[in-house]
């Protein structure tokens, strides 16, 4: 699942944008928050100029990689503070904290 954006992204940056390929490798690690993979295209190109896209995409992709978990985490546990019934497990007409250790 996560190739295919890659993949898009590539060609969506080279062919629209215009894109070289040392500013797209670096800018699609950036996007994937991957440090080694920087590490292999700066041994690989012999060159650091991929670290300059790469550093301008990874804050961001941070960011909403954190964004994201929050907002996932709102769906499926609600806005309010009172966890829901997916984050509890309800017995009857009372409601329980599920356990976090089964013995």
């Amino acid at each position: 699942m996560t190739l295919l954006p890659m993949i898009a992204g590539y060609f969506v940056a080279v062919r629209m944008f215009g894109l070289d390929i040392f500013n797209t490798l670096g800018s699609i690690c950036g996007g994937m928050t991957s440090t080694p993979a920087l590490g292999v295209l700066i041994s690989e190109t012999r060159t650091d100029y991929v670290s300059l896209p790469y550093a301008a995409t990874y804050p961001v992709a941070l960011i909403l990689v954190v964004l994201a978990s929050q907002f996932i985490a709102i769906l499926c546990c609600g806005l309010s503070s009172m966890p829901t019934e997916a984050c509890l497990k309800k017995e009857g007409s009372r409601i329980r904290r599920k356990p976090l250790l089964v013995n």
